[in-house]
């Protein structure tokens, strides 16, 4: 006589929210870690400025909303809201690129087959002129057949003014 056992256990999958310097968690708390059932929904997560020199740029998977709930979910996943610094509007401040930088406050994002490092040239692109340093993405190199490559720039606060951002 052969006697069988099937135990059975629902797969589950972690959800784990973080937030960036600048943010801070609006939801309820224990919503930044997730153990959910395959193909259910996690709970909803909101997140808002920490102080009025903060915003929210984006999660670093692209939503742009500070709320989010990922649903049917079927994979762990990670993903981080990314805040930026309101900037006084001064010249020497919009980038660093005369000096080889990106900036402070300026950021990008990548995805398709492989990221793309934005870089700092100065130099004709392409055969194109550009007068001063500026900031460039090739998704050319290493074959890459498909890519996409963002470039977001700080937002600036003009003070004295109502409604002074842009």
């Amino acid at each position: 006589l052969l006697e069988v056992e099937a135990l059975f256990a629902q797969l589950t999958y972690t959800i784990a929210y973080s937030i960036g310097k600048g943010g801070v968690l609006e939801s309820e708390e224990g919503t930044l870690q997730q153990t959910i059932g395959y193909g259910n929904d996690g709970q909803e997560v909101k997140v808002k400025e920490a102080d009025a020199d903060h915003y929210l740029m984006c999660w670093d998977d692209g939503v742009a909303t500070p709320a989010r709930q990922e649903n049917d979910v079927k994979q762990d996943q990670a993903v981080t809201a990314l805040f930026g610094r309101y900037m006084p509007l001064e010249p020497a401040q919009f980038n660093g690129f005369d000096n080889g930088a990106i900036g402070e406050s300026w950021y990008t994002l990548a995805g398709g087959e492989s990221g793309v490092a934005w870089e700092i040239a100065s130099t004709p692109q392409g055969g194109r002129y550009l007068d001063g340093a500026f900031a460039i993405a090739d998704g050319r190199r290493g074959g890459i057949k498909e890519t996409k490559a963002y470039l977001y720039s700080p937002r600036y606060r003009l003070t004295g003014v109502t409604g002074g951002v842009i």
